[in-house]
């Protein structure tokens, strides 16, 4: 009868009716079949009134957090504190000031992360890396900072593995050009073996040029006379002087007016003998 009191009394959920409750039930004797049941219903009333007295700390630990800044939660943890351990709602008043604790560490990470994706946006993927790596191990962006993290380092490698494929298609390219340059000169060389020497380029390069030398170099010579061509005519020096007279000069006979037939002079040329030197007398000596 008691105990069923008790129960009846602790429905009402009131802190009143869970100590009547208590109280009725410490009632029941040890040597009683329902003692057992009595002492567990009465640890259990027990923590209904804890956890009415509780509750009014939750409440407001939850009221200073609505603002969501560093310092709400930071008061909304110190309040969920005040519940000692042992009692029935620190386990609650723990998982709310964990939670708090983590989102502070969102606010305060958050914008790291956003930096380090903008950072990767603009293909700073090392810088990204590096400013995403100060996010620490066990707070609450730490597991999305390493998988973006492990992305960029995907992205870097796959870069890298364009860029040097890229250089050796470039180099492929260049060594194939050059290849074909070295043998379109020998093809050249080859032709030019095989045409007549005359038709060579270096042939026809210097025969050009020989011309050209001469063409601008030599000049026509006037046309060559054969000296029996030519006829000597008189020549008229100064004629010399013996003692204030005058010796005429008399030129040689043409070569072609020599002697006529048979060695005869021709009457109408005439021998003009030269006049008789004058003799002067000898000087007398004083």
């Amino acid at each position: 009868m008691q105990l069923h009191l008790a129960q009846l009394t602790a429905s009402l959920g009131q802190r009143q009716g869970f100590e009547f409750a208590i109280a009725q039930a410490q009632q029941v004797s040890l040597n009683r079949p329902r003692r057992v049941q009595a002492q567990t219903l009465v640890a259990h009333w027990k923590r209904e009134i804890e956890r009415l007295e509780d509750r009014p700390i939750i409440l407001h630990a939850q009221k200073l957090a609505e603002p969501g800044t560093i310092r709400a939660f930071r008061s909304a943890i110190a309040a969920a504190n005040q519940i000692p351990e042992g009692r029935v709602m620190r386990g609650e008043a723990q998982g709310l000031a964990y939670d708090w604790r983590r989102r502070i560490e969102v606010i305060e990470d958050q914008p790291l992360l956003n930096l380090a994706r903008v950072e990767a946006s603009q293909g700073n993927l090392s810088q990204a890396i590096e400013t995403a790596s100060v996010i620490r191990s066990g707070r609450a962006l730490y597991y999305q900072a390493q998988a973006a993290i492990g992305d960029w380092q995907t992205e870097i490698r796959r870069l890298e593995m364009a860029r040097l494929d890229a250089a050796r298609k470039a180099a492929a390219v260049k060594e194939a050009q050059q290849k074909a340059k070295v043998e379109q000169d020998q093809d050249s060389l080859t032709d030019e073996n095989l045409l007549p020497p005359s038709e060579q380029p270096n042939h026809r390069s210097e025969r050009s040029d020989s011309s050209g030398d001469s063409s601008s170099i030599e000049e026509p010579l006037p046309p060559l006379t054969h000296p029996s061509s030519q006829r000597l005519q008189p020549q008229e020096p100064s004629p010399p002087s013996i003692d204030g007279s005058t010796v005429p000069i008399y030129a040689p006979a043409p070569a072609n007016q020599g002697t006529g037939l048979n060695g005869k002079v021709p009457a109408s040329i005439k021998t003009i003998a030269p006049p008789a030197k004058e003799e002067l007398p000898p000087a007398s000596l004083p």
